[in-house]
């Protein structure tokens, strides 16, 4: 048996820890530069935790997810990791398919992808996943419209070196801690252009929390929505008009799945609606 004292055993953490640190730190600065170059042939993936409250009057309703974020010739896609499996099972086999009649919206079933200025989002709109859709909405915004406040507050956060950005979108007021010394402008969901890569990110009311858990270099993990499904019709259309047809079918999930051909008794109707009420709580507020 091996003894360690509890001053050695201090002092070996904290030289691991420092150890691990610089191997990362070079491991990201070959990544930034492997991305900038067009011989792309891997993704740097970041997960990140993602807690996010779906009824805003109840604390009972939070839940947690994991998220991937994969960076890479020039671009990178956000989704959550079980959405990136389903899609990745279907792009290998179509067997696969499965069609939904109806089903729940699922507010997080979106690929956010983020290229040169732009942030384009696809979404089914009635939140069904992509084996149960041919048809596929999306929509662009500008980076600019992050307007970061970066302050001089630091603070220490799963080992590296933070510095505060604060911003005011979506309808909610954000804070992020972003690494100082990962110079990738990144971060989970939308959220994008700081100097420095974002480790953890949340809401005032602490109703959406991102944290940073791994990075990991990969092969490359990007899946093309004409392999996933050759049926798939993209439809563009803007970020209002989206949230507007969402919110009509979210008012009426009842009508909407009776027009697919479900039958429901009174029971069943009143659950449905229950359950749209308390799915009030979204990231972004519309």
């Amino acid at each position: 048996m091996i003894y360690i004292s509890a001053q050695l055993g201090s002092s070996l953490i904290i030289s691991m820890r420092f150890f691990l640190l610089l191997c990362f730190l070079a491991f990201a600065a070959q990544a930034q530069s492997q991305i900038d170059s067009k011989n792309y042939d891997f993704d740097l993936k970041i997960i990140y935790q993602f807690t996010h409250q779906n009824d805003s009057t109840s604390a009972e309703s939070k839940k947690s997810l994991f998220t991937q974020l994969s960076i890479g010739d020039k671009r990178s896609q956000f989704q959550t990791i079980a959405k990136f499996e389903r899609d990745s099972i279907l792009c290998l086999d179509p067997s696969n398919m499965i069609y939904h009649r109806y089903g729940g919206i699922n507010p997080n079933n979106f690929l956010i992808e983020k290229k040169e200025e732009l942030i384009c989002v696809y979404e089914p709109l009635n939140g069904v996943a992509l084996s149960g859709n041919n048809e596929l909405f999306y929509y662009e915004q500008n980076k600019e419209e992050l307007d970061w406040s970066v302050t001089q507050d630091t603070a220490t956060i799963n080992q590296f070196v933070c510095q505060k950005a604060t911003i005011n979108w979506g309808g909610r007021s954000w804070t992020a801690w972003f690494a100082v010394d990962i110079p990738i402008s990144e971060g989970p969901y939308k959220f994008c252009g700081l100097p420095g890569l974002i480790v953890s990110i949340s809401d005032g009311d602490l109703h959406f929390v991102f944290d940073l858990v791994s990075i990991q270099k990969v092969k490359h993990t990007a899946l093309s929505f004409d392999k996933i499904r050759s049926d798939f019709k993209l439809i563009k259309t803007t970020k209002d008009d989206f949230y507007e047809e969402r919110k009509k079918l979210r008012n009426n999930m009842v009508g909407y799945a009776l027009l697919n051909g479900d039958k429901f008794n009174e029971d069943q109707k009143r659950n449905i609606q229950e359950s749209a009420q308390k799915d009030n709580n979204h990231i972004e507020k519309y």
